[in-house]
C-alpha cells in the first residue's frame, strides 16, 4: 500500500514517466546550415576555454556555499479528483518536482566549489529522496536519485583538491626546456593534468644559486649539492627543500627523491628515456628527452627538452579513505518523508 504522501497521484506507472524532454517522439533532423552553426558554436566554446573562462551571467543572489545551502524543493500536493485529465495534470506536477530536485542537486556543484575544508565538504549534501517516494513512485525516485549520485565523483574530486592531491585516474603531462652556457642555466617547465590542475615556472641558476618564478610566485634559493667522483653518486636539494640522490650502474641511471619517487633511465647519444614509480602516491610514468650542443658567438650552448607522462593510480591511502567513507555525510535528511 502506498504512503499517504503519494497516494493521491494514482498508480505509479501513470505518474513516474520520464520528463517530456525524454519522450519517444523522434528528434527533427538538422539541415546542413544548422549542423555547421553547431560546429562553429562548439569551436567557439573550446577556444574560449583555452584562453580563459567564458563570461558567466551575474546573479543578485549570494553564492551557494556551506553557509548558504540551496533551498530544498517542496513535495507538491496532488490535485483532488478522478479522470485522465486530473491524472495528467498530477503527472506533470510530479515531473516538474523531479526537475526542480535535479536543479537543486546541480546547485551543489557551486556549494562544493566554495567549501574551504574537508569538514565543510563532508557535511554538504543534497537531501535524499524520501523512502515513501521510493516505494510509491520508484521510477520518478530513481530519476531524481540519479542526479544526487552523479555529485559524488565531483565531491571526491573537490576533496582531493582541498588536500592538494590529484585524484586516482588522473593523467599528468609535463614539458621541460633548458638552455645552459657555462655555469649559467635557464630552465622552463609547464604541466597540466586531467583534473584541471596546471603549473608553470621559469628559473635561472648559476653554480648553486637559483632564482625564478613558479606559479606566479618568485623565489631565490641556494641549492646544496654533493658528488662522489669515484662512483658518480650525487645528491642535491632544491629551493623547496626536497632532495634527490642517484648515480649510474652499468650505464643505467637510478635515482630516488624525498617524495619516494624511484626513477630508472637509460641514454644513448643525445637521447634518453626513463620510467618512474612512487609507491606512496601510486604514481607511475615515463619520460623521453634529448639534448644538443651548438656554438653561438664563440660560446657552447646546450639545449635540452624533456616530456613526461604520469598516471595516478590507487594508493593505500586512497583505499583507506574510501573504506572509511571520508566524503559521506554523517546524517542525511529525506526530502519527501
Amino acid at each position: 500500500m502506498q504512503s499517504d504522501l503519494v497516494e493521491g497521484y494514482g498508480p505509479a506507472n501513470q505518474t513516474s514517466q520520464a520528463p517530456a524532454s525524454q519522450g519517444t517522439e523522434p528528434a527533427k533532423e538538422k539541415d546542413t546550415f544548422e549542423r555547421v552553426g553547431d560546429g562553429f558554436s562548439s569551436l567557439s566554446h573550446t577556444v574560449r576555454g583555452w584562453f580563459g573562462k567564458a563570461e558567466e551571467k551575474k546573479s543578485d543572489r549570494p553564492a551557494w556555499g556551506p553557509d548558504n545551502l540551496p533551498p530544498k524543493p517542496k513535495f507538491p500536493s496532488p490535485e483532488p479528483g478522478e479522470g485522465p485529465e486530473v491524472r495528467e495534470r498530477n503527472r506533470q506536477t510530479l515531473l516538474k518536482f523531479g526537475r526542480e530536485y535535479r536543479d537543486y542537486c546541480a546547485a551543489f556543484k557551486e556549494v562544493y566549489a566554495n567549501c574551504k575544508s574537508i569538514e565543510q565538504l563532508r557535511n554538504c549534501d543534497p537531501a535524499e529522496v524520501g523512502k515513501a517516494l521510493q516505494q510509491g513512485l520508484p521510477d520518478l525516485a530513481a530519476y531524481m536519485q540519479s542526479a544526487r549520485s552523479e555529485l559524488y565523483d565531483l565531491k571526491v574530486k573537490r576533496g582531493y583538491e582541498l588536500l592538494g592531491e590529484s585524484p586516482p585516474g588522473t593523467l599528468m603531462v609535463t614539458l621541460k626546456l633548458a638552455l645552459k652556457a657555462g655555469d649559467v642555466e635557464i630552465e622552463g617547465s609547464a604541466s597540466a593534468d586531467t583534473a584541471g590542475k596546471s603549473s608553470s615556472g621559469v628559473a635561472v641558476s648559476a653554480q648553486n644559486a637559483k632564482a625564478g618564478i613558479k606559479d606566479g610566485k618568485g623565489f631565490i634559493s641556494t641549492n646544496a649539492a654533493a658528488e662522489h667522483r669515484g662512483t658518480g653518486a650525487a645528491i642535491s636539494q632544491d629551493e623547496e627543500g626536497r632532495w634527490q640522490g642517484g648515480g649510474k650502474v652499468a650505464g643505467v641511471g637510478v635515482s630516488v627523491d624525498s617524495d619516494g619517487m624511484v626513477k630508472v633511465g637509460v641514454g644513448m647519444g643525445g637521447m634518453g628515456a626513463s620510467a618512474n614509480y612512487n609507491p606512496s602516491t601510486a604514481e607511475y610514468g615515463m619520460s623521453i628527452g634529448g639534448s644538443r650542443k651548438v656554438e653561438l658567438a664563440g660560446a657552447e650552448i646546450e639545449a635540452t627538452a624533456e616530456g613526461e607522462l604520469r598516471f595516478k593510480g590507487i594508493s593505500k591511502e586512497d583505499v583507506m579513505r574510501a573504506l572509511q567513507g571520508w566524503m559521506v555525510k554523517p546524517n542525511s535528511e529525506d526530502i519527501a518523508d
